[in-house]
């Protein structure tokens, strides 16, 4: 079963659970989720024996239960971002044509690096780490990395 699109219902304990697992760790107003991850970064919680995306279960407490047939995405490109104001309802069709036109702005090459795990490397670099423990630590070559970094440097200049 897709666990993007089970129907769930929280209790008051799930809600609780949920609430323990968020930090806010950046200055774009992403609330993150610490807890377990899926797939392409995505957080999750087991609901009724169910893996339930977190931003599905961050909207369903601000806004009520999801319609059938959409999917909860992300305004900021932050696959751990629960901030309610960052996720709205769409389709497969509208999650595609987003993520293309992510992608092809993201230094004329498809990757599966959002702007936010840009951001990241640029501040790790900025914060001491070498290029080569970036790398290592993302599971990218050192040189990938090096590219990536000046390229953000290039666009801080201009």
């Amino acid at each position: 079963m897709d666990f993007t699109t089970i129907e769930f219902t929280l209790s008051n304990k799930d809600i609780k659970r949920f609430y323990s697992k968020l930090s806010i760790q950046d200055n774009n107003g992403c609330i993150n989720w610490i807890g377990p991850l899926r797939g392409k970064g995505y957080g999750y919680m087991n609901i009724d024996r169910s893996k339930i995306k977190s931003n599905r279960i961050a909207w369903q407490i601000k806004n009520g239960p999801i319609p059938k047939g959409k999917l909860v995405l992300h305004k900021c490109d932050n696959p751990k971002c629960c901030n309610p104001d960052h996720l709205y309802l769409g389709n497969f069709g509208d999650n595609m044509t987003d993520r293309c036109s992510r992608t092809t702005v993201r230094m004329g090459r498809v990757t599966d690096l959002t702007e936010h795990d840009i951001n990241r490397i640029t501040e790790l670099y900025k914060n001491g780490k070498t290029q080569k423990s970036i790398a290592k630590e993302l599971g990218f070559t050192q040189s990938y990395i090096s590219m990536l970094i000046n390229k953000q440097r290039g666009k801080n200049l201009s």
